[in-house]
């Protein structure tokens, strides 16, 4: 890590590792609302408590992006029926004991979080353990079988990400693809309209200003550009939003234009409606090893077509119909 002090701090779900720095409020309206909010929060789950005047100290961020790692697991838990689980203590649902016919998964290892203040301090953990570049952010596997997250502050800052809550949506977006592989036992398989879909969800709960997606999707300048309903149905409305079909056959990040990071979204905010069983099977089928196909390593479209009809009783064709439907109202 090229020295100085790692701050560390262990969750129910996480092991987290920070060189991050002292934070200097913004004055930005949005930041601190939310903040406010976040530290009446933390306040009770701290022994010793002094409300932060113009900055946050490193212990104080540490803490803090402890408890939204925490907030996007229990959300994701919620949404897919893992909540209050240990899959390691349930039984086959069929009561066999024969490998794969219904027996429950190990529970994830806790997921590996560093949060670094330095490019470099991320870059030599990427180089040390992966034998990665460094990026304003990256996650992958440890050897160990642990999902691996890593956020670095300079980098993102060097991208236009200078608000706290920004950094805080790139985490929480990034968690949400780590959480899908290790639920699911996915590796890179799950569809990329859903995985981005779910990421938006996410990340919009937080600031609508900082998607995962190409700068002209958000103009910051612009609140009209962050009332992605009101988009969405006229993509709809005027024959422009890309077919279910069609996003479920994306194979890479250059191929989501602004117009399906929009509907991906949309789809995916739709579909957690649904009840939580429903969904996990959905999310567990879509996104298996063993549904992967071609280069790109993604579940086929004819794979993600089958898994819903399994998981809700409709194909993607139906449920295409039925959003539309919704969509335009």
């Amino acid at each position: 890590m090229g020295g100085g002090d790692v701050l560390w701090l262990e969750t129910p779900h996480f092991r987290i590792g920070s060189t991050l720095a002292s934070y200097r409020f913004h004055n930005d309206a949005r930041e601190q609302k939310a903040l406010e909010s976040e530290l009446a929060r933390l306040k009770s789950k701290l022994a010793w408590w002094q409300a932060p005047r113009v900055k946050l100290d490193p212990w104080l961020r540490l803490h803090l992006y402890a408890m939204r790692l925490e907030d996007v697991y229990a959300d994701f838990a919620e949404w897919f029926g893992y909540a209050g689980e240990d899959p390691a203590k349930k039984k086959s649902a069929s009561g066999s004991k024969k490998p794969g016919a219904g027996e429950a998964r190990e529970p994830p290892q806790k997921i590996r979080v560093l949060l670094a203040g330095k490019s470099s301090a991320l870059a030599r953990y990427l180089k040390h353990f992966a034998d990665r570049e460094p990026a304003g952010h990256d996650r992958f596997v440890l050897a160990g079988g642990a999902q691996f997250l890593g956020v670095n502050e300079e980098g993102l800052h060097q991208s236009g990400y200078e608000l706290d809550i920004a950094i805080h949506c790139v985490a929480a977006g990034a968690l949400v693809h780590s959480l899908i592989d290790a639920h699911a036992g996915s590796q890179g398989t799950c569809p990329l309209w859903f995985e981005y879909g779910l990421d938006h969800v996410v990340t919009r709960g937080i600031d609508e200003r900082y998607p995962a997606a190409p700068p002209n999707t958000v103009r910051l300048e612009e609140e009209a550009s962050f009332r992605w309903e009101v988009r969405v149905k006229g993509l709809v409305v005027n024959g422009a939003a890309p077919s279910w079909a069609e996003t479920s056959a994306w194979k890479s990040w250059s191929e989501i234009k602004s117009s399906g990071h929009l509907v991906s979204w949309s789809r995916v905010s739709w579909l957690l409606k649904r009840k939580p069983a429903e969904l996990r099977a959905f999310l567990e089928a879509i996104a298996a090893p063993a549904a992967a196909s071609g280069e790109s390593g993604r579940t086929s479209v004819e794979a993600q077509s089958a898994a819903a009809k399994a998981a809700f009783g409709k194909s993607l064709e139906d449920l295409e119909a039925s959003w539309r439907k919704q969509a335009s109202r």
